[in-house]
């Protein structure tokens, strides 16, 4: 019987930094043989729902061996909002699920998984995927007033609550610590402690983020990830905090800081940020 033999990446793990400029070196980018690569699409609004996702013609590409997406992606454990017996999953995992429904709740989501024998076949396949949206307003996917109440009575910290999309939807990690920044909070206060107008600062920075991100057509680092358009995201470019670790903040000169963060990174100013 055949072993399955782990694919060890010798490599260090890929800093914000390098995934800003482009230095950095992606799984898919090592060539191995007899293994499949993959190209996500991401969603080209920031919330609403995916009506429909044509794949006949992408399948027919030349290389492509399967397209992933909400209709035929496997069950995964901790994505299920309800148990068997249909009561609700208080283990249920609130944050991304990726490929898991149809609803579109932040701007660059992945959406569909293009399975081809190279990275480049791939690419060319997420051209021809067609995606039809019902389109949700950012500005109206919550009640302001219910948002802050619902904020400051918590105990967590203020970065997990705000990418928490059962409170406030549409965040993501780069766009949460965009919006911080700007509102000048540190991704580690404690809800509670929170005034109202500080939380209201910081939802109106997140809507002002946001509303930059779709105008430059959202935020990429790699060219595994594609819209729907076959574009990559130039927000990026102007990001204040978010990649800029050990680089002097625009707004005072303090070099910014990058802390863990679930898995992920949190960038802020220690100075302009407390």
């Amino acid at each position: 019987m055949e072993k399955n033999l782990p694919l060890i990446n010798e490599g260090p793990r890929a800093d914000a930094l390098d995934k800003v400029t482009g230095k950095a070196t992606y799984a898919a980018e090592h060539r191995v043989p007899n293994l499949a690569y993959g190209v996500f699409v991401c969603s080209t609004i920031a919330k609403g729902t995916i009506q429909s996702i044509d794949e006949s013609v992408a399948l027919k590409s030349e290389g492509v061996i399967d397209i992933i997406s909400h209709k035929n992606c496997p069950s995964i454990p901790g994505y299920a909002t309800q148990l068997p017996d249909g009561t609700r999953n208080p283990k249920q995992w609130w944050g991304m699920k990726v490929l898991h429904d149809n609803q579109v709740r932040f701007y660059g989501q992945p959406i569909a998984l293009i399975v081809a024998e190279t990275v480049e076949q791939a690419n060319a396949a997420s051209l021809l995927l067609k995606v039809s949206y019902q389109k949700e307003t950012f500005e109206t996917d919550f009640n302001l007033k219910k948002v802050i109440t619902n904020i400051i009575s918590r105990k967590s910290a203020i970065k997990p609550a705000i990418l928490n999309q059962e409170i406030i939807s549409g965040i993501g990690n780069i766009y949460a610590d965009e919006a911080l920044w700007r509102a000048k909070i540190h991704p580690e206060i404690i809800c509670e402690d929170l005034s109202t107008d500080e939380i209201k600062k910081l939802i109106n920075s997140a809507k002002a983020v946001m509303k930059s991100a779709i105008k430059a057509g959202g935020t990429s680092f790699d060219e595994q990830y594609k819209n729907v358009n076959g574009e990559s995201g130039y927000f990026s470019r102007s990001l204040s905090v978010y990649g800029r670790a050990g680089q002097p903040c625009s707004r005072c000169a303090t070099l910014i800081r990058r802390i863990a963060f679930a898995n992920r990174s949190s960038h802020f100013c220690p100075r302009c940020q407390r």
